[in-house]
């Protein structure tokens, strides 16, 4: 048994790890920049890179320090729902909603995998709204709490 569409979650429902989602902040962009008009995921370390940009481009004041045990992820143009974690892939659920921000974190206790792949889709259509790609250290991994 699957949890609804089988091009979001290809694998029976008893393979994936719900990760609860923590919401810091979320609501309208101040500064719309057609630069970042599509759904875009930017998550943990990639964070402190684009910190000045948020900030100066977006009027986004995103926090640079966060809980150890804690994965964050920051989605612009788009609200995240759902999110499931299986091997490789971080899958999540959600919406557009262009200049709109959604900041979170997700517990990341559960990655064993030194290579994530994170999906948005929108959960009518199946549609791959964003993708992320992480590489992750050894020092992340052997960080779990």
């Amino acid at each position: 048994m699957s949890f609804g569409s089988s091009i979001i979650y290809p694998f029976p429902a008893v393979q994936y790890i719900p990760l609860t989602i923590t919401t810091i902040s979320q609501g309208p962009i101040e500064n719309l920049n057609l630069k970042v008009s599509s759904p875009l995921l930017i998550a943990e370390k990639d964070l402190h890179q684009w910190q000045s940009q948020l900030n100066q481009e977006l009027g986004l004041e995103i926090p640079n320090i966060w809980p150890s045990n804690s994965f964050p992820l920051l989605a612009l143009n788009c609200l995240v729902e759902e999110i499931k974690y299986r091997g490789f892939f971080v899958t999540m659920v959600g919406k557009t909603i262009y200049n709109h921000y959604h900041f979170f974190y997700i517990p990341k206790q559960y990655f064993y995998k030194k290579k994530l792949f994170f999906e948005l889709y929108e959960r009518d259509s199946a549609k791959r709204l964003a993708r992320y790609t992480l590489f992750i250290t050894d020092s992340v991994l052997t960080k779990r709490n």
